[in-house]
């Protein structure tokens, strides 16, 4: 059993070993590398099969798979390996060792930093949602979005999640930070350094979040809005609000989560409290 030092252990009938360390979870981390099965991933070179325009620009030792697409004017850095059916559109820059896992699509001339890992079916680089009533109100009009993505090194993508391209400027994620599956990134977010997004967050556009900021899964956060620095948001909150930098919310709507608690208490105090009605006769 590896456990923490500050952890005060009872008697174990069991008598199991016990190995004591400054940190569990470091400590099994560095323990399951040992175990780890590598993947199987693309041999150094260009697949027979794939598909790289003779504009674009590969580094020494890159992996590209099958059917693989690479367009003009792509720049892809030393030991990338892109796995098989990853996209490139035109343009596209992905840094030194980076990792994409297949089916991947990148568009709008999007920066991938290095020691990146997007994995299977990320959509980077799509149109942001923007539409506007036409002049008859029978019809919507789609406002272009010529922006781009910038992601910085050493990002993290689950399966599955879209951050889109920006209507103008960039739609940015800071270097370290760790996006969960199923996540919904829209167009003009800006996300700082070392946040952590759990799987189903859903980010409206030109939301601002700052460093270190923590996310629980399903956590759904209005437009133009802004999250400090180090602030934690819970489960499943609806953000309608600016959320001041250190904070701790959560709820629907949101709010300061000692705040939201009570809210909830008082309700269920309510209930309690409301007359039972009568049985309807069978």
């Amino acid at each position: 059993v590896i456990v923490s030092r500050n952890v005060k252990l009872p008697v174990d009938p069991l008598a199991r070993p016990v190995l004591t360390v400054p940190d569990a979870n470091h400590a099994v981390i560095s323990l399951l590398s040992f175990f780890e099965v590598p993947e199987s991933a693309p041999s150094q070179g260009v697949h027979p099969s794939a598909i790289v325009h003779p504009g674009a620009s590969l580094g020494i030792h890159v992996a590209i798979g099958a059917h693989v697409s690479v367009d003009d004017r792509c720049v892809i850095g030393d030991n990338v390996i892109l796995h098989p059916g990853v996209r490139l559109y035109a343009g596209i820059h992905v840094g030194a060792n980076t990792i994409i896992h297949a089916n991947t699509v990148i568009r709008a001339a999007a920066r991938i930093g290095s020691s990146c890992l997007l994995h299977q079916n990320v959509s980077i680089g799509a149109d942001g949602f923007g539409f506007y009533p036409a002049p008859d109100r029978r019809s919507l009009l789609k406002f272009p979005h010529v922006g781009t993505v910038v992601i910085e090194d050493e990002v993290e993508i689950g399966a599955n999640s879209c951050v889109d391209r920006a209507k103008f400027g960039e739609t940015r994620i800071g270097a370290g930070t760790k996006i969960d599956n199923l996540c919904q990134i829209a167009h003009n977010v800006r996300i700082g350094r070392g946040c952590v997004i759990a799987a189903n967050c859903g980010i409206s556009g030109s939301v601002t979040i700052g460093n270190a900021v923590r996310m629980g899964g399903g956590v759904g956060v209005a437009d133009h809005l802004t999250i400090g620095d180090g602030a934690q948001v819970g489960a499943m909150s609806g953000v309608m609000n600016n959320i001041p930098a250190g904070e701790r919310w959560a709820g629907v709507p949101a709010d300061e989560a000692s705040k939201a608690l009570r809210q909830v208490i008082a309700v269920r105090k309510l209930i309690e409290k409301s007359p039972k009605k009568p049985s309807p006769r069978p």
